[in-house]
């Protein structure tokens, strides 16, 4: 018997095999790079993996174009693309490319609650062994952390073109199969004013400027034309009874989109408002949102030594302590009686606070979201 022709077949043989997995691997390796810029090989894995072809992968491989899928899947400015490496990734679970459907849904969970990206000026995190560490939550961004402002005024939250367009070198790139979900939300949010009252106190959300002239940088006429919004303030204010009740409502529901849509807004506990002088309309507007949201109503009342100049509220500390409020007022003006409600609201024990008003009369700006300073003065009661 030649084991001298054995040896030389086997070693051959494993040379063969050996430089098979190396080009394969190899192979592997730059498609998981193609992947992440080329939407036509993107398109082409994921066509493959639909068809079947690769249940004989190992599990690190799986994990591998899973990861590699979702990063590609963000990129992708085609939505046919976008739909291609969907319906791979759908299929992958359903031909059994996972454990299981319990670990198919999980891996989808968890990649719709942190993969998501922002990008722009030409930067972005793709590292695909730290993605879940680096890529970066949109909620994190819609919660106005001051660590992201940057990317927060890429967002052009604070000055938006007046045709509503976005800068052009900037993208937002959407988790997997949250597309039409957080699209809604950011085009929701971006039709927002965000109002940045002083330094450190907190940020106040506004559906619109009262007056155009205002919306669009300038000075407001002796008669000014009221943007819908405004319109809708005033006649649920001014007008006769049924049309009040009417306008009330349709301002409760924009209210409450914010709050049902908005991660941050959507976590308080309670909603207060500001108290009125005349018609005191923030208390039925706080109380119709409270109702709509299924959230607590929480009282503020004026002390007697308050003023128009300086305003000071009472708060009870039974029912804000420990908790997250909403703040709701119909016209920001100057914000010196909302923050002295929020002062209020934090001196008895709220954990955070945040502003929302139906309209603004104050030059818009983003401003991140600091702690409050606690300097103004505020009294509790305890109970």
């Amino acid at each position: 018997m030649n084991y001298e022709w054995l040896v030389t077949t086997f070693i051959a043989g494993a040379g063969f095999a050996v430089g098979l997995w190396r080009y394969d691997e190899t192979r592997w390796r730059q498609l998981l790079v193609d992947l992440q810029g080329d939407k036509n090989a993107a398109a082409a894995v994921a066509v493959r993996v639909r068809a079947g072809r690769f249940p004989q992968w190992r599990s690190k491989r799986r994990r591998e174009l899973f990861d590699a899928l979702c990063v590609a899947a963000v990129f992708q400015r085609s939505g046919r693309s976008r739909a291609l490496i969907y319906g791979a990734l759908e299929n992958a679970g359903r031909r059994g490319q996972f454990e299981n459907a319990d670990t198919y849904r999980s891996e989808i969970r968890e990649t719709v609650d942190r993969i998501t990206m922002i990008v722009g000026q030409g930067s972005a995190y793709t590292d695909l062994t730290r993605g879940r560490r680096l890529l970066l939550d949109l909620r994190a961004a819609l919660h106005l952390d001051p660590d992201v402002r940057l990317r927060v005024d890429r967002f052009e939250l604070n000055a938006r073109a007046a045709d509503g367009g976005w800068p052009p070198d900037v993208r937002l790139c959407h988790p997997v199969f949250a597309w039409v979900e957080i699209e809604g939300l950011v085009n929701r949010l971006g039709g927002l004013i965000l109002v940045g009252p002083a330094e450190g106190q907190c940020p106040v959300l506004a559906l619109d400027y009262h007056v155009v002239a205002r919306k669009l940088g300038g000075k407001p006429p002796e008669r000014p034309t009221l943007t819908s919004v405004g319109a809708g303030v005033r006649k649920a204010k001014y007008t006769d009874p049924d049309d009040r009740g009417r306008n009330r409502v349709r301002l409760v529901e924009q209210l409450a989109t914010i709050v049902d849509t908005h991660p941050l807004y959507r976590g308080a506990f309670a909603v207060a408002a500001v108290p009125g002088r005349r018609h005191d309309f923030s208390t039925k507007l706080g109380n119709d949102l409270a109702r709509r949201t299924g959230k607590p109503f929480i009282t503020l009342n004026a002390r007697a030594d308050s003023s128009q100049h300086e305003p000071r509220f009472v708060v009870d500390t039974s029912s804000v302590q420990g908790k997250m409020v909403i703040v709701v007022d119909d016209v920001y003006r100057t914000g010196r009686t909302l923050q002295a409600a929020v002062t209020a609201l934090r001196h008895a024990g709220a954990t955070d606070v945040l502003g929302l008003t139906a309209t603004c009369t104050t030059s818009a700006a983003v401003s991140p979201c600091g702690h409050h300073r606690d300097d103004a003065p505020a009294e509790v009661l305890s109970g």
